[in-house]
């Protein structure tokens, strides 16, 4: 007998001529299946609840809803019935019975670490269970057993607020728990749009809890008033933590974004840098905003300078704000809002914005810019691939302008230029735009521009939650 896994669900044939004996409507993905003896066990085809199928008839002999299936699920069989597992932790459901048990907390493990998808779930035969990881660039085999000298709860917790969700911080999570399994993480996501509160409401009560020393020992900051907080002194001092990231080779200007009067108050999660890249004629040619609106105006016969997504450029807001994050350090200074930049900046982008609406055609609503992603290493994250190299390396551009994001972006860059006739010419063209680190930038004179951070808060009640070790070693992993 073979069971095969395709595109319109399952089927199974004979190993000895391989004619199809029976078909079974289910999803079909290599870990949401297993098969014990004559049994089928899959997940349905509306991706509802799993289903039991009796291989030889073809019937459906048993099913049971679970909320949150999906291709991440893996599912198993085995004796005692049937078991399954996400980021939430692993799952069983007894022969005939129809409550599912939570047998490990996916939380403080590494089932919940963005970074990692779950590949793979078997029973080890004694009550664990073997779980495959796989990463962006490893697997990872690891064994769930129950021990009962282990706590039920850590006998310390450290309490995170947010927002919103961030695949950063829950990675960090995961990563800092491996290493410190008596520490629970407790990872507060303040703003639940089910409930219909709005951000200001959430933000009212968080500032209320601060100001009056009951706030969390972390806090992600995006979205919120950094300096309000800095002048209130509801922030701790992290420079001592900072300074050591940069021992690890974080550059300065990064971890000093949240400086103020010689004390860091914040560090940046994540960053992205945005690159331009085209023939050294080209780029050479550009030193300013102002002469990159000059080179779009040129054109090249008709066809636009760099590619821009018709919905994007023809958009409520168009290009205005897109390069706006990269030249906030040049408009917003500390001694306010430079309107002679501001104004600047406005204007070079309108230009740029007409010169390629001019030579770009402007699609209709059904119609959708296509992109590629690329899931990490077949992890559950995903990267969205940037097609302007592409376009770049056909000839069909000047010159392209992105945000490297990852790993992907970068070698699908190369890649792409690579392909180019003069290719190794064009990619030692690829240059960073940040200024701080070379000496010119098309994007004005500030500091790379942080896309999340978290910082510690300060209050003697919330630090009474968190040992000294702790707070010292939690940011390492950001």
């Amino acid at each position: 007998m073979l069971v095969i896994f395709g595109g319109e669900g399952i089927s199974r044939y004979r190993s000895t001529d391989g004619h199809l004996l029976m078909e079974y409507p289910t999803q079909s993905y290599n870990s949401g299946a297993a098969v014990l003896g004559d049994t089928l066990l899959a997940m349905s085809a509306d991706g509802k609840e799993t289903v039991l199928y009796d291989l030889k008839t073809g019937r459906q002999t048993g099913g049971s809803i679970y909320d949150g299936l999906s291709f991440l699920t893996a599912l198993g069989l085995d004796d005692e019935g049937v078991y399954l597992g996400d980021a939430t932790g692993i799952y069983r459901q007894t022969a005939g019975g129809t409550i599912w048990e939570k047998l490990v907390d996916g939380e403080p493990t590494s089932l919940s670490m963005p970074t990692l998808s779950l590949s793979g779930l078997t029973s080890d035969g004694e009550g664990g269970f073997y779980a495959l990881l796989q990463g962006e660039d490893d697997v990872r085999l690891l064994h769930y057993s129950y021990d009962p000298d282990t706590p039920t709860l850590p006998d310390t917790e450290l309490v995170i607020f947010g927002l919103r969700d961030s695949d950063t911080i829950r990675q960090a999570i995961g990563e800092f728990q491996r290493s410190n399994p008596t520490v629970r993480v407790n990872f507060q996501v303040l703003l639940d749009e089910e409930l219909g509160a709005t951000a200001e409401d959430v933000i009212r009560t968080l500032n209320t809890e601060l100001m009056a020393g009951k706030g969390p020992d972390l806090l992600l900051l995006d979205g919120l008033n950094v300096d309000s907080y800095i002048e209130k002194g509801v922030l701790a001092d992290m420079t001592e933590q900072a300074r050591r990231l940069e021992e690890d080779g974080l550059m300065p200007n990064l971890t000093n974004a949240y400086c103020r009067d010689g004390r860091v108050y914040g560090v940046p999660a994540r960053f992205t840098v945005p690159v331009m890249m085209g023939a050294r004629e080209c780029v050479e040619q550009v030193w300013s905003m102002t002469d990159l609106a000059g080179l779009v105006e040129e054109g090249q016969g008709g066809e636009p300078a760099f590619l821009c997504p018709s919905a994007q450029l023809f958009g409520e807001t168009g290009m205005l704000m897109d390069y706006y994050d990269v030249c906030a350090g040049s408009i917003v200074t500390e001694k306010g809002v430079d309107q002679q930049t501001l104004e600047g900046y406005f204007a070079d982008m309108l230009r740029i914005q007409q010169a390629e609406r001019e030579n770009t055609p402007e699609l209709g609503d059904g119609v959708s810019f296509a992109t590629v992603v690329a899931a990490s290493g077949g992890g559950s994250g995903a990267e969205m691939l940037d097609p302007g190299s592409n376009r770049l390396s056909e000839g069909k551009a000047l010159f392209h302008v992105q945000e490297l994001a990852g790993q992907f972006s970068l070698e699908n860059i190369l890649t792409a230029l690579n392909g180019r006739e003069g290719g190794r010419r064009w990619c030692r063209t690829v240059r960073a735009a940040p200024a701080g680190i070379q000496g010119k930038s098309p994007h004005g004179t500030g500091p790379w521009t942080p896309c999340s951070a978290g910082t510690l808060i300060r209050p003697p009640a919330a630090w009474g939650l968190c040992p000294p070790e702790t707070r010292g070693s939690w940011p390492s992993p950001l």
